[in-house]
C-alpha cells in the first residue's frame, strides 16, 4: 500500500509505502527541488520586471516618407508608395514649366478612381485651366496663359492649415 505524503503547503511530494521510513536524503532531496524551483520562480518574476521597467527606454527608429519630383530632371510621372500612416505635413512645389493642355493630372493624394475633388487635395489642367483643389474647395487657379511667367506653385498643408501660392 503506497500514501503520497505532502510537506509545506499542502503540495504532494513524495509517494512512498506507508510502512517504509521516509530517509534523510530523500526529504533533503525534495527540499532542494523546492529551493531551485523557488530560486527560478523568483529570477524570472525579478528579470520580468526588470524588463518591463526598461521597455520605455528602448530605442525607437522613425522613418521618414518623401518623394522628390521631378527626378533626373525629368517630368515623368512618380508613383509614390502606398503609406499606411497620415503624413503630419505636405509640401509639394510644381514647376510651371511642366504645365501644359495634355499632362491631366499633376498631383493628386488619392489613387486613380477615387473621388479625388471631393476628398483629397488634387492639382491638375483641364483643358486651359490650371487649378488646385483640397476637398472640392480651389485654392489657386490660373489659365495657362496667365501661368506662363510664373517659376513654380506651391502648396503647402499642415494639420492647422492648407495653402497654394503661384510663385
Amino acid at each position: 500500500m503506497t500514501e503520497s505524503t505532502t510537506y509545506g503547503r499542502g503540495l504532494p511530494s513524495l509517494s512512498v509505502p506507508s510502512d517504509a521510513p521516509v530517509t534523510v536524503t530523500e526529504r533533503q532531496s525534495e527540499a532542494r527541488r523546492v529551493r531551485l524551483s523557488r530560486t527560478i520562480a523568483i529570477v524570472t518574476g525579478l528579470l520580468g520586471f526588470v524588463l518591463a521597467l526598461a521597455t520605455p527606454f528602448l530605442p525607437v527608429n522613425q522613418t521618414a516618407a518623401s518623394v522628390n519630383w521631378p527626378q533626373s530632371q525629368s517630368m515623368e510621372s512618380v508613383t509614390a508608395p502606398l503609406v499606411s500612416y497620415t503624413p503630419t505635413e505636405l509640401d509639394v512645389t510644381i514647376p510651371c514649366a511642366a504645365l501644359s493642355p495634355d499632362v491631366g493630372t499633376v498631383v493628386a493624394t488619392l489613387p486613380e478612381g477615387a473621388d479625388r475633388p471631393t476628398a483629397g487635395l488634387t492639382a491638375a489642367v483641364a483643358g486651359d485651366t490650371f487649378e488646385v483643389r483640397v476637398h472640392n474647395r480651389v485654392l489657386a487657379s490660373g489659365t495657362l496663359a496667365e501661368l506662363q511667367g510664373c517659376e513654380s506653385v506651391h502648396v503647402t498643408s499642415t494639420s492647422e492649415r492648407t495653402a497654394a501660392e503661384i510663385i
